[in-house]
């Protein structure tokens, strides 16, 4: 298997595949494992065993984690008897326990497992679904709890993915750089001309808003080269050179600075807050949001003027500037930030078109407003104003200008 994969299981069926699946995937791929999927199964899934089985005859790693923490033991007393049953190891007493030889056992702070097994998996012919006679070695990596448990134990799972042989032997190294922003020819292009890229191997996966590019090689040297290469390239766009998640970005941030932030959103309906709230411990810089959806609930919670939204129109840059400065003032917080805007399908006019979305950015020095016009369907133009109101807290944060956003 010339080109490592990797394969990550759900038991059950998660909510935000790619929010569930961060911790992993910045493990896998840091450690040079650029070809992952997903396979959500239901927890009660008949035949789980030859779903992990066929999964680790055509992957190197194949990873299984849960979507909710309630329910972790019954799932840890599965997890158990699959790792026996997939890998065939002999079971030995380890810490009281029966389990598989050449097993790693983590407990996280809340004595949730994780498990990371070698084995010798199976493969597959390259035709047909029969099992050739050749193995190769493979990793299980599988906990009964979440995202979080996987969170405390990234690197010791990048560092075991490095020890099997299809990655080298330890020697492939990675880096995930995430941006804002559509410029994915603009990068492919300086890939393919600088010199400093020439000894990597990159992949780059499009979002909603913005892309992530995987850079890969077996030479420090070379992905070091190639990431300063392209960090003086793309510096201002990147938020994030080891896969953090931009609300992960932002909480430290804010974090550093000692500051605060609270939100007010109309067409997202929350989702923005949705998003800042997901990071644990996010209490010690979120405040709070509102979600005033309609008029006459601009009107009440934030105390937007009658006049302005009969004159203006709720979707105006006026009316974001309001909503920005009264959530930050009514929350007693350093940072406001609101958003307005026409999600369609209905609803917009030849003045005022689906996906014309206003967001504002207030501090104690000034309050400022952008205007975005966005396509795509209902839910695409809420991700991305999703995406594009995080990315301006962010520019701010950093101290860039406003005109500066990566889609313009």
């Amino acid at each position: 298997m010339n080109n490592p994969s990797g394969e990550i299981i759900f038991l059950g069926i998660p909510t935000h595949i790619a929010w569930e699946a961060t911790p992993l995937l910045k493990a896998l791929y840091l450690a040079g494992i650029q070809k992952i999927t997903f396979t959500p199964v239901e927890e009660n899934e008949k035949g789980i065993e030859e779903i992990i089985t066929r999964a680790s005859s055509r992957a190197s790693v194949v990873c299984l984690i849960g979507t909710r923490v309630s329910g972790w033991q019954q799932r840890e007393e599965l997890i158990r008897k699959l790792l026996y049953r997939v890998s065939r190891k002999r079971l030995m007493l380890k810490d009281g326990e029966l389990l598989p030889s050449g097993i790693v056992s983590l407990s996280d702070p809340n004595d949730i497992p994780l498990f990371i097994l070698p084995f010798e998996a199976h493969k597959k012919e390259d035709f047909g679904s029969k099992f050739s006679g050749h193995t190769e070695s493979a990793l299980l990596i599988m906990t009964p709890g979440t995202r979080e448990t996987v969170c405390a134990f990234q690197d010791h799972i990048k560092e075991a993915i490095k020890l099997l042989p299809v990655t080298s032997g330890g020697g492939t190294d990675g880096q995930w750089i995430r941006m804002f922003g559509e410029r994915r020819d603009e990068i492919t292009q300086f890939i393919h001309k600088n010199p400093h890229c020439k000894a990597i191997q990159t992949k780059i996966v499009q979002r909603i808003y913005g892309l992530d590019l995987l850079v890969a090689s077996e030479k420090s040297a070379s992905l070091l080269e190639a990431t300063s290469a392209i960090r003086k390239k793309f510096g201002e766009f990147c938020y994030s050179f080891n896969g953090e998640t931009i609300e992960e970005v932002i909480g430290a941030a804010l974090l550093s600075r000692g500051e605060t932030l609270a939100i007010a959103e109309s067409c997202t309906g929350g989702a923005i807050s949705a998003r800042i709230t997901k990071i644990a411990g996010a209490s010690r810089y979120f405040t709070g949001a509102a979600v005033p959806y309609s008029n006459p609930s601009k009107e009440e919670q934030l105390s937007i003027p009658h006049a302005l939204l009969h004159e203006e129109g709720a979707v105006s840059p006026e009316v974001a500037s309001e909503m920005a400065s009264a959530v930050r003032a009514l929350e007693s917080s350093d940072w406001g930030l609101s958003v307005t805007g026409i999600a369609g399908p209905s609803g917009g006019s030849p003045e005022k078109p689906v996906g014309l979305v206003y967001i504002g950015i207030s501090n104690h020095e000034e309050t400022l407003t952008t205007e975005h016009h966005l396509y795509g369907s209902r839910d695409e133009i809420r991700e991305q104003t999703v995406e594009i109101a995080l990315e301006t807290i962010w520019r701010h944060l950093q101290g860039h200008p406003a005109n500066d956003l990566g889609h313009l």
